[in-house]
Parts: structure tokens; sequence; C-alpha cells
């Protein structure tokens, strides 16, 4: 299944709402990290997940909710090494 780049839009309200994929949105067709994202920082600001559709598939995988709670703990990009299927921006 393909991947695409999704953006973080935090919701006004939630519970842990960075693991719902209806908060996420395609970020680009170019499949590009998007601008402002960064391996620093204590926000998530993409994933790259299944779908390539308006919001990524439903549910998110065990492996990209392991690395969305790592990125929120480490305040990195995950996985630390090789490909990072999430990225962070600081908390504005």
């Amino acid at each position: 299944m393909a991947r695409c780049w999704y953006v973080y839009i935090p919701p006004a309200s939630g519970s842990q709402p960075q693991f719902n994929p209806a908060n996420y949105r395609l970020a680009n067709p170019s499949n590009r990290v998007p601008n402002g994202c960064g391996c620093i920082g204590g926000q998530i600001c993409s994933i790259f997940a299944p779908n390539c559709g308006l919001t990524p598939t439903s549910p998110l995988s065990a492996n990209l909710n392991d690395y969305i709670t790592a990125a929120l703990v480490n305040g990195t990009c995950q996985p630390s090494t090789g490909f990072a299927f999430v990225y962070v921006k600081p908390i504005v």
C-alpha cells in the first residue's frame, strides 16, 4: 500500500489526539516531508502513513503509534535511526 506524508492538525480538545487519524491531513502530492517539520521539538508535525487519501488509514498501525509515543517522550524524529516515519516541531 502506498504511503504519504500527513500533517498533524491539533483539535480544540480531545484525549490523545495525536493517535486519531482524523487529526491528520494529506500534506502534499510531492511526498516530501512538509515544511516546518524537523527532528527537534515537543509536538507532532507529520507522519508517513498508508492510504494517500485525505486522512491516513484508520486505525494507525501499532508501529506508528509506538513512533508517535516515542516522539512525544523524546522530542525527536522516530525511529531515531534509518527512515523517520514521525517528524516533530517546537511547541509554539
